[in-house]
């Protein structure tokens, strides 16, 4: 038997993760389109792609696994080993044309793709006219984060502007990947990872998840059919302005203030002080970095703590100093340190992320916007995610359709919108008096209460409970964030409650408080 030399390099640490979460199922890719208004010439981009990823070994890169390996390691190959098509929606209505470019993008991200064999990057160019194209850009997330798909976009277009092309010679991923292990075996580096070692990651598979009943000791785990979905969340040009203003009022990033509404809308729905969420980091904190394409994105744990009279601006202010220290310590978060973590199966099912993406302009003054990014390192339940394109604002209710419904998603993301609405308006107020509904929505919710008014039979409250609950049992009585109870449980605890209460010496004419703890019920 012949043997098989490789030379290669180990996977980083980000590429391991998502080897141990995604080697039983497809592929998951990044992938985005972008509209390109303005006369080029398509060969000088042609020849604008192909320097880009020749400047960029991971570009290029293959994955390798021989039997006896349990992990791939990563091959350069060469340079021409990628993708490129060029087609025509010229003859198309040009009403009809961005249906029919959702319909190509959603045939090319099922396009297979041979970690091994390649080709990885695959580059679309399709024509709307002769000054409209849209550019489609896909790659394994094995070799690419959101802000590589940038990066790249950017680059490519940089040239087209006549920049003059750098001429320092690039870091390479698989280099700054070896450095970063070589990083976490120095003696400081036990010191900084007890930072995340101090949070209590363990209990991450059973945080309850809004609007999704769930039974006590309900374990979330990785869906093999893992399916995201989204919710837009909708905001006016107004709405946005508001945001940003209150963001440079207190002078803390929209980022930390996107987190501090959603953490507030986590903590409402949920009813529980304590909770913990997954936060995606970039990595490329170095300047060297900022420019250099590869796996960056490192997802790391963000506790919160929260009570009823904490005003917003105190939560906002707490979040953004939490946020820049967990982009500071995130190269020193692995699972390895969780105690009792399953890495191959264990995520945050909340998380949150955000990107953002400039418009760049080209030469002749055509413009590149984003129209469409697809991008996920580690799996989630429910994830806020934020493209801040300038003077657009993306908002989206990701969330793994498998375990969550279009309309809780639809639910969640109205919520999420009135949160941002009232905390940006009045970011001094309490996050007990920041409404979910709208007033609208407050009114209706009234009138449904309210139902029809009918004659009832000459019985006690607890004598019609128990009728009905006799004929309806299994139909829901009692919904809380996180749990539901139908008629005949309901019923069976009020009786078990009467009898405690009986034995306490509880009578007629007698009053008693009780408090019931939804979280534990």
């Amino acid at each position: 038997m012949q043997a098989v030399e490789l030379k290669g390099s180990r996977l980083s640490s980000q590429q391991l993760r998502l080897w141990s979460l995604q080697k039983e199922s497809t592929v998951s890719r990044a992938f985005c389109t972008v509209r390109v208004d303005g006369r080029f010439d398509r060969n000088i981009l042609f020849d604008e792609l192909q320097r880009v990823i020749m400047r960029h070994e991971i570009l290029h890169t293959l994955f390798y696994q021989l039997p006896t390996m349990d992990v791939p390691i990563q091959v350069v190959a060469s340079p021409s080993t990628w993708s490129y098509h060029v087609l025509s929606l010229e003859d198309v209505e040009a009403s009809a044309q961005w249906n029919e470019i959702d319909r190509l993008v959603a045939s090319w991200r099922e396009e297979p793709l041979d970690l091994k064999e390649g080709p990885l990057l695959h580059v679309r160019l399709v024509a709307l006219s002769a000054s409209t194209h849209v550019l489609y850009v896909c790659l394994p997330t094995l070799c690419a984060d959101a802000s590589t798909l940038r990066i790249f976009i950017g680059e490519v277009c940089g040239s087209l502007r006549f920049d003059e092309a750098d001429a320092d010679e690039p870091l390479q991923y698989a280099d700054v990947s070896a450095w970063q292990d070589e990083m976490l075996l120095e003696e400081e580096a036990a010191g900084l990872r007890a930072y995340w070692q101090a949070i209590d990651v363990r209990a991450v598979a059973t945080i309850p998840v809004p609007l999704t009943p769930q039974r006590d000791g309900h374990t979330w785990q990785l869906s093999p059919q893992f399916t995201p979905a989204s919710e837009q969340v909708a905001l006016t040009d107004e709405q946005i302005a508001s945001l940003r203003a209150c963001a440079e009022q207190y002078g803390v990033s929209l980022e930390s203030m996107l987190l501090a509404c959603w953490n507030t809308l986590l903590w409402r729905v949920q009813d529980d002080a304590s909770f913990l969420i997954g936060v995606a980091c970039d990595g490329r904190i170095y300047d060297d970095l900022h420019l250099s394409p590869g796996l960056y994105t490192r997802t790391v744990p963000f506790p919160s703590q929260i009570e009823n009279d904490l005003p917003f601006d105190h939560l906002l202010r707490m979040v953004e100093k939490a946020l820049q220290e967990a982009v500071k310590q995130q190269a020193y978060f692995t699972w390895e340190d969780v105690e009792g973590a399953n890495k191959e199966e264990v995520f945050f099912p909340l998380s949150f992320e955000y990107a953002s993406w400039p418009a760049s302009r080209m030469q002749n003054d055509g413009l590149v916007s984003l129209h469409q990014l697809h991008c996920w390192t580690e799996p989630f339940v429910l994830k806020l995610h934020i493209i801040d394109c300038g003077q657009r604002l993306q908002l989206e209710l990701q969330y793994d359709a498998q375990q969550i419904q279009d309309a809780t998603a639809g639910q969640l993301a109205s919520m999420l919108r009135e949160v941002i609405m009232q905390v940006s308006s009045q970011p001094s107020r309490s996050l007990a008096q920041v409404s979910l509904l709208t007033p609208e929505q407050q009114r209706a919710q009234i009138e449904q209460w309210r139902g029809q008014r009918q004659a009832l039979p000459a019985l006690s409250v607890h004598q019609l409970f128990e009728r009905h609950a006799a004929a309806q049992p299994t139909k829901p009585a009692l919904r809380t964030a996180t749990h539901l109870l139908s008629y005949e449980e309901l019923n069976r605890q009020a009786n078990q409650w009467a009898c405690y209460l009986r034995e306490q010496g509880v009578g007629p004419a007698s009053w008693w408080a009780c408090a019931w703890n939804a979280a534990r019920r």
